[in-house]
Formats: C-alpha cells, sequence, structure tokens
C-alpha cells in the first residue's frame, strides 16, 4: 500500500525508467558516459532496452556493446503506427 503504490507508479510512468530512451539517442561520446556510470551504480556490466525502433530489425549494439538496442518484431507486427517516421514522438509508440 501507500509508498509502495506510489514508488511503483512512479517506476511505470512515461518518464520513469522503464521508458527512457536517454541510452538509445543521442551521440555516443554523450551517451556511453552516462551508460557507464548507471552500469557501475547498479552493478551491472551491459543493460538491454526494448520498445525502442531498430530500424534494422535487429540487436544493434551501442557503447562497445554495454547498451543492446533490443526492439521486437511483434512490436512492428502489432503496433504498424510505431515504424513510421514521427513514431518515436508518439506516447503510445
Amino acid at each position: 500500500g501507500g509508498r509502495r503504490d506510489a514508488v511503483d507508479l512512479h517506476l511505470l510512468q512515461a518518464s520513469g525508467p522503464f521508458w527512457v530512451r536517454r541510452f538509445a539517442e543521442g551521440k555516443e561520446s554523450s551517451v556511453c558516459p552516462l551508460l557507464h556510470e548507471t552500469l557501475r551504480l547498479v552493478g551491472a556490466k551491459r543493460m538491454v532496452i526494448g520498445h525502442t525502433q531498430v530500424e534494422e530489425g535487429r540487436i544493434r549494439p551501442r557503447c562497445d556493446g554495454q547498451l543492446l538496442m533490443a526492439d521486437t518484431i511483434i512490436s512492428k507486427n502489432g503496433y504498424p503506427m510505431c515504424w513510421g517516421e514521427e513514431s518515436k514522438s508518439r506516447r503510445e509508440c
């Protein structure tokens, strides 16, 4: 109850860490230092993210393989509106 529900709600909101696309966008010179610090803080070697369109339709590594952008084909088939030119700006994508 109470506090736990508030924390869970924050985590699941569009602005929460499960939905942020900070590591998938931008120049690696800016993104990779932030990724490295995040991985260090959580004690991880790499991060896998989904729900971020990858034009090639297969896993795309960034930051020397420490970030794996892994969208699934089902999102392309199940959510075709999320594969257009402006789809990254659509809230439901």
